[in-house]
Formats: C-alpha cells, structure tokens, sequence
C-alpha cells in the first residue's frame, strides 16, 4: 500500500509496520481495538530504539495514528492524517460495520473487496488506472477474514479523537482527496478547525487512496511537511 512512498527519500528512515491482522502478521484471537493497535506500534517502535515519530496513517490507520497521539501524545513528533476523520461512527454506520464483520467471517472477503473497490478511488483513477483498481482489490482479497473483522469491530466502537487532536502540539498534515467518497473534504477541514496548527492539502481528482492514486502529490506534500517540521521547535 505504501510503496510509492517507501520509494522516495524524504530524508528521515521510513517504517511502514506490519500490523497484526494484515500484511504478513497473524490476527489477534480476541478483540483488538485501535488502542490495542496503537500500544502494538508504541512497543514495536520501542524495539526499534525509537523513542519518537512522525506517524502517518490513511483511513483506519489515521484512527490508529489518533489512538497512538492519545495514548502517548509526547511520542508524536509530527502527524499526518490522510482520509480519515476524528469523530466517531454514526449509528448506522455502527450497525453496518458490525453486520459486515458478521459477513466476513460467514462468506470471506469477495463481496467487501468488490463493494470497496467501486469506492475506493476517483473518477479518473476508475477510468484511467484499471491496474490500480485491480491491485488495491487482490490487496483487499488477501487479507485474513479474521483480521478484518476485528478490525471492523474496531472501527465500530472508537471514540472521538477530536479532544487528542486539539491537544496536540505538533503541526498537522490533512491529506484528502477531493472526490474522496468515504471521508468527505469537509471532514478533512473540520479536523483542521479543532487541531491547533494544521495544514489541508486537497488532491483535486483522488478518491479515498490518494498516496495511491495520486502518488507525487502526496509525496509532495509530505516532504513540505517534513522539511518544515525539521526547523520547528516542537520537533525532538
């Protein structure tokens, strides 16, 4: 998922960790929660010698990089929350979730993987880059029913982020993509309004996988980023 930005040099080492349930790592038997995913990351980074970083995070893993500056907002040396929002699920999406991780389990991942690639992306990604679709749709198919349903369930029951959000003290990346049909840019700009020091960047054309879909843009906005961050007081 993160291989167009794993191949660029932003001048800091990059990490882009295996959580459990996903990629190669076995899933949790039980209930795992994003805290439970973000007290994973703290002591993985632990064993790294890491002490601090700059988290990045799209879609649920920008609820895990909340759940992380929650838990451990003096850990965080910088944050970029790419489609995704800090509020909680509405109701009926509560529901839905939980039905769809009910479904998982019975069925596997077919029909979420079929459904979700038809949201996933922008007009001209769907039209333009068949490739792109196809690839994020065996990405969905090989992933552990298990690990996705408790990961649903996970999204289903976090709570706001909106107070840890304003009470970090770091400056903010907001990515979104403007035809993002699962966070909306409004959402993206609502995150900007709580936080105290936050930037919106808006990638005109991309749906809900904008460091995919529209790679050099979003590359380009970390790295102005990154670049700032490394002269601010608040970086370690």
């Amino acid at each position: 998922m993160w291989a167009p930005q794993a191949a660029e040099d932003f001048g800091l080492p990059l990490w882009v960790p295996d959580l459990p349930g996903f990629g190669s790592s076995p899933a949790p038997d039980g209930p795992w929660s994003l805290e439970d995913q973000a007290r994973w990351l703290a002591n993985d980074l632990d064993a790294r010698g890491c002490h601090t970083a700059v988290l990045c995070g799209l879609s649920m893993g920008g609820y895990i990089a909340l759940a992380f500056a929650a838990l451990y907002p003096n850990r965080i040396a910088g944050l970029v929350l790419a489609d995704t929002r800090a509020t909680p699920d509405a109701e009926p999406v509560k529901k839905a979730r939980g039905e769809t991780a009910e479904r998982v389990l019975r069925e596997g991942m077919s029909f979420l993987a079929d459904d979700m690639a038809a949201r996933l992306f922008g007009t001209a990604s769907k039209a333009g880059n068949p490739g792109l679709v196809a690839q994020v749709r065996d990405m969905m198919l090989d992933q552990d029913p298990q690990g996705v349903a408790l990961a649903l369930l996970a999204m289903r029951d976090r709570p706001s982020r909106e107070g840890a959000l304003a009470r970090l003290r770091v400056p903010v990346l907001i990515v979104v993509g403007s035809e993002d049909a699962i966070t909306a840019p409004w959402e993206a700009r609502d995150m900007a309004g709580i936080a105290r020091n936050a930037r919106v960047v808006q990638v005109l054309g991309a749906g809900h996988m904008t460091n995919l879909e529209a790679p050099a843009a979003f590359n380009r906005a970390m790295s102005r980023y990154l670049r700032e961050l490394s002269g601010a007081k608040q970086m370690p």
